[in-house]
């Protein structure tokens, strides 16, 4: 009876932080993968504007934005590495953007970040990478056994069978061993 008294608090503690990580999800204990936004999936839309006037009848719906250039065009933009000007921009647009050097912007500057941040992948790994990931991953992919495979294709040609009806032989690859 002394003894349950005495492990009453240890189990009243556990099983209270049981349900308190029971409601946690993996965000908040730092499980989940957190992956960025796609670049090619986010859409880019023409800012809101300010009407002149307010006299302007409101947009109907499906209508197409007037201050948004036309698929195609964008499509064609993106084909021939140019930019479609703005049928629509004031002389501050044109003004600002001259001031900042749009005009020498560089066309290939989406190559260029391509090669640095492959540099950067290319470094290698640090001392820290090695110490927490001294397993190397292994490679998802199966590897044909190139000699078995050829016999067996041989052996389906010469009995008159069809080459894709039997295993593939693969090469096995040895389990990893654990660090103990």
């Amino acid at each position: 009876m002394m003894r349950v008294r005495r492990l009453a608090p240890a189990w009243v503690g556990l099983a209270a932080i049981a349900v308190l990580l029971a409601g946690c999800g993996r965000d908040p204990l730092g499980l989940s993968e957190k992956r960025p936004p796609d670049e090619f999936t986010v859409v880019s839309r023409a800012p809101l504007v300010v009407p002149p006037n307010y006299a302007l009848r409101p947009p109907q719906p499906g209508a197409p934005r007037p201050q948004e250039s036309q698929p195609s065009d964008q499509a064609r933009a993106l084909m021939f590495q140019r930019q479609i000007a703005a049928s629509d921009a004031s002389a501050g647009e044109r003004v600002l953007l001259d001031k900042a050097g749009a005009q020498n912007a560089d066309p290939n500057i989406r190559e260029t970040v391509n090669l640095e941040t492959s540099r950067l992948q290319e470094t290698g790994r640090g001392l820290a990478d090695y110490i927490l990931f001294w397993q190397t991953p292994a490679d998802p992919n199966t590897v044909v056994n190139a000699a078995a495979e050829a016999d067996r294709l041989r052996k389906a040609q010469a009995d008159k069978q069809p080459v894709t009806g039997a295993g593939t032989p693969v090469i096995q690859r040895a389990t990893q061993r654990s660090l103990f």
